[in-house]
């Protein structure tokens, strides 16, 4: 069977319990689908490995991982596994269905965005990282295709949309092998550990890659949120990974509304890790204390309110009363003096 073609299509039923409805897309080793849980009636996304993948491939052995690696979360800004098989000799994955946007429709369409926005996806970001680094797992992949934005009118103003981190494809124990240099295994048909222009100089040189690889992408993707454009660039893939290792990192233009962000960013972008910012953790710290003041809107306060009567208080009508018999004995006086 061809590369390009599909091992199910649109009615096929997988495991006698998932219909596929239509496939969403298709990454380096694998395709996705949306299909519906029959009895439930849930959508749930699908994901099976590419035709005429070997049994004992790197392809199959990262489907594998990815699935290992996700079903030890249970985060609101991660992607849920449900389920995991095998459907007549292939792979199966079923995840929870995501809609929404990726990010990088979103920065291809609007960026620059705006600082607010900006900070609400990076800390739903950090949150998330947080999550993984303490189950002992390092993304690697982090880019905008791999951050998904979703509409949640039930969330706050300030956090209208909700992220999701997908694509756990490559991700790793960081207490397992160590990974050779990408600058050797990088090819055109993109098989690496990771994306050229989000990649950390450790990952590129095949130096030990921890939670502060994550952390330098998060860096990466800030910078380009605030900015629209990649903090690293060149003609080819080899030509941006020098770049990182290389060149200085960007500043952000130096107006009010960047400020807040620029210490966070000069932290993540180390080049050297240990010297990054600590953890997910610490860097929104620094982003939530160099963050501006919220504004506080003037109420309108009308400066000659009408006043409202005294209301009338218990002691009030004892007193009439004493003031109205008075005055009856006083004209009962008047009455008998006249007589």
């Amino acid at each position: 069977m061809d590369r390009e073609e599909t091992p199910l299509k649109p009615g096929d039923v997988v495991a006698d319990r998932y219909e596929v409805i239509e496939e969403l897309g298709r990454g380096s080793y694998g395709i996705v689908f949306r299909a519906v849980q029959l009895g439930i009636g849930r959508d749930v996304a699908l994901k099976t490995l590419l035709p005429d993948t070997g049994v004992g491939s790197e392809e199959r052995k990262r489907f594998e991982r990815e699935a290992l690696v996700v079903s030890r979360f249970n985060h609101p800004n991660i992607v849920t596994l449900y389920d995991f098989g095998d459907h007549e000799g292939t792979l199966f994955m079923v995840m929870e269905y995501v809609e929404g946007r990726e990010l990088k429709e979103v920065i291809d369409t609007e960026a620059p965005l705006a600082p607010e926005r900006v900070r609400a996806i990076t800390y739903q970001m950090l949150d998330a990282l947080q999550y993984a680094h303490d189950q002992g797992v390092v993304h690697r992949d982090l880019k905008p295709e791999n951050i998904h934005l979703l509409r949640n009118p039930s969330m706050e103003a300030d956090e209208a949309e909700a992220v999701k981190v997908l694509d756990f494809g490559i991700a790793k124990f960081v207490h397992g092998e160590e990974e050779g240099s990408a600058l050797d295994t990088l090819t055109q048909t993109g098989v690496a550990m990771g994306t050229p222009q989000y990649m950390s100089p450790e990952n590129i040189t095949g130096d030990p890659v921890t939670h502060h690889a994550d952390l330098y992408a998060v860096g990466l993707l800030m910078y380009e949120m605030l900015v629209g454009e990649t903090a690293f660039t060149g003609e080819s893939p080899h030509e941006v990974m020098v770049s990182h290792i290389k060149d200085d990192a960007p500043t952000l233009p130096q107006t009010v509304e960047m400020e807040p962000f620029s210490r966070g960013l000069q932290w993540a972008l180390r080049k050297q890790p240990d010297e990054r910012v600590a953890s997910a953790k610490h860097l929104r710290q620094i982003l939530e204390e160099d963050a501006p003041e919220p504004v506080v809107e003037p109420q309108n306060i009308d400066p000659f309110p009408e006043v409202a009567p005294a209301k009338q208080t218990n002691l009030v009508k004892p007193l009439a009363a004493v003031a109205v018999a008075a005055l009856v004995v006083i004209i009962l006086l008047l009455l008998v003096l006249l007589q």
